[in-house]
């Protein structure tokens, strides 16, 4: 079960295939969505919800985007601490908010020398930085223990204990003491 957190904005999710469960608060019986069906959850709102194995969906959200940034990295960050996959995130977002604020505004007006400037350079920017965190190309090749790779553990001789103050090996195991038997 996953909680969706409390956002600024609205989001619409739509199933693709499979199935998603969802639970409002105060709900005590779950929603099933399956393909086709949209959820919306409005701004600050929570809902739980549980994704099945195979779903596939798409969302939509609309209000203060920037303000979903921390909650969309802080599981990057937090829990698994992948500061690539957050660095990328975030270079991504960079890159469309400089795109956006060199668009004329929704009236057709011009937008100022500064936000073009600013627009300018995150778009220049924010690629720049997801083509320098960009991975290398998964390779599925198991090592083969080569120069350069990690060795495999190698047997070691492992001395047989003694009995006291004998040289011999003791076969004979004690009554009540641990071993095969």
């Amino acid at each position: 079960m996953t909680r969706s957190g409390r956002h600024a904005v609205g989001f619409w999710d739509t199933v693709i295939d499979g199935e998603m469960r969802y639970f409002g608060e105060g709900q005590f019986d779950k929603r099933v969505y399956g393909p086709a069906d949209r959820v919306y959850v409005g701004p600050g709102q929570a809902r739980g919800m549980n994704f099945t194995d195979g779903v596939w969906a798409v969302g939509y959200a609309r209000g203060p985007l920037p303000l979903s940034v921390p909650f969309a990295v802080a599981d990057e960050l937090l829990s698994t601490l992948d500061f690539v996959t957050a660095g990328q995130t975030l270079s991504v977002y960079m890159s469309l908010i400089g795109h956006h604020w060199r668009l004329p505004h929704a009236d057709g007006s011009t937008p100022s020398l500064a936000r073009r400037t600013v627009g300018g350079v995150l778009a220049t920017v924010g690629p720049a930085i997801t083509r320098l965190l960009r991975p290398a190309e998964p390779d599925d090749e198991i090592p083969s223990g080569r120069a350069g790779t990690s060795r495999g553990s190698t047997p070691t001789r492992v001395r047989r204990l003694t009995v006291a103050g004998g040289g011999a090996a003791s076969r004979r195991r004690r009554r009540g003491s641990a071993g095969p038997g």
